[in-house]
């Protein structure tokens, strides 16, 4: 009996660890990260705000819903695109053919929302969406002319999602914040002789 008792607990040990395993494993497939990455620019010029996502090696969603948030009175939204581990991709028309996608664009209060649900037309469940590596959204905003000089706004972004179990994933939410900052001196200098070359030209044809 003690012999039959040591051997069940030497095994009691390694199945408990295994099954540890097996169940961390849905979870880890949910995993996602995503890094905001500060950006400054001056006053009117254009910036690029990313946000990385990063879904490692498999992670299955069954649905999101992605928000964003900016001042409208201090930003505005030029273009916005999705990368692949570096490459372009059209992410919408995507999701769109994967299942059901809903976008939600209030450009004039500074939102932008995006839905989409592993579902068909006639809402019958789709296979959920498998992604992995590293996925970047980026945002060219306008910083407007009189954006403040040494102050900063941000753009908020907020990412709820289901994996394939319909199992809520924690929301994660992020901030990049845009900086105005003074035009770089070399850039100064080059608007202020081809300012001074213009008006000696005027003066000429005068």
């Amino acid at each position: 009996m003690l012999n039959r008792h040591a051997k069940f607990s030497s095994l009691l040990f390694p199945l408990l660890a295994a099954a540890a395993l097996v169940l961390a494993a849905p979870a880890a497939r949910a995993a996602i990260s995503i890094t905001p990455h500060d950006v400054a620019g001056a006053p009117g010029s254009n910036v690029d705000v990313t946000f990385d996502f990063d879904f490692g090696a498999n992670t299955l969603i069954s649905s999101f819903d992605l928000g964003l948030v900016f001042d409208p009175a201090l930003l505005t939204l030029l273009d916005g695109d999705f990368y692949q581990n570096g490459a372009p991709v059209d992410a919408l028309n995507g999701l769109d053919a994967a299942g059901t996608l809903i976008p939600n664009f209030d450009l004039s209060n500074g939102s932008i929302g995006v839905a989409w649900y592993a579902l068909d037309s006639n809402f019958q469940p789709l296979p959920p969406l498998a992604l992995s590596g590293t996925y970047s959204l980026l945002l060219s905003v306008q910083l407007i002319d009189n954006f403040p000089i040494g102050q900063d706004t941000s753009v908020a972004l907020t990412l709820d999602a289901s994996d394939e179990n319909l199992n809520p994933i924690d929301t994660i939410s992020k901030i990049a914040n845009v900086a105005a900052v003074p035009l770089p001196p070399s850039l100064l200098m080059m608007l202020s002789g081809l300012g001074m070359l213009a008006v000696s030209r005027v003066r000429r044809s005068v």
